[in-house]
């Protein structure tokens, strides 16, 4: 019998599946790990509660008409995955192979950098749980409306501007 197993998965929209260079839209990352020996197993879901409107304009609700509540979507996944594991298979596995990567909606796997090969009831769960809010910064928009400065006086390179309320101030830089 194995002493551990785990598994990383990031979860992805390809908005357009005939263009190669299509946007990916990252919406979540789960990490499963199992220690049969101790029956223990720990699942963690990091996920992006909305979506930009950019990139929601960019999927197909008729096809994937669940990521119109994405918090809702992704709850239920974890609660899949939970279920659908077992002492000798992880449930993130499973639920994987219901989104090939030839499907809009996919799961990629991912090297995990976290070593929890020993087991210890109370710092592993810990540690996987610090591993995970480290995952969650790697959810970033995809697609967002372009950001332009504002351009200073003629003459005053010291100087931005900012916008505050119905007026402009300037500031020193």
């Amino acid at each position: 019998m194995m002493n551990f197993f785990g598994t990383q998965w990031r979860i992805e929209y390809r908005a357009d599946m005939r263009l190669a260079d299509s946007p990916l839209i990252s919406l979540g990352v789960l990490y499963e790990a199992a220690w049969p020996a101790h029956e223990a197993r720990w699942l963690g879901l990091a996920f992006r509660r909305d979506l930009y409107p950019l990139e929601t304009d960019c999927i197909n609700y008729d096809t994937w008409p669940e990521l119109k509540e994405p918090e809702v979507f992704m709850r239920r996944l974890f609660d899949q995955c939970w279920q659908a594991g077992e002492k000798t298979e992880l449930g993130t596995d499973v639920i994987a192979e219901s989104y090939p990567a030839y499907s809009a909606m996919h799961f990629t796997r991912e090297r995990a950098s976290v070593d929890v090969s020993s087991f210890d009831p109370h710092n592993t769960f810990l540690h996987l749980t610090e591993y995970l809010s480290e995952l969650k910064l790697t959810l970033k928009p995809t697609l967002s409306a372009p950001v332009y400065p504002f351009a200073a006086r003629p003459g005053r390179k010291d100087e931005v501007l900012s916008p505050v309320g119905e007026e402009m101030r300037s500031r020193a830089a």
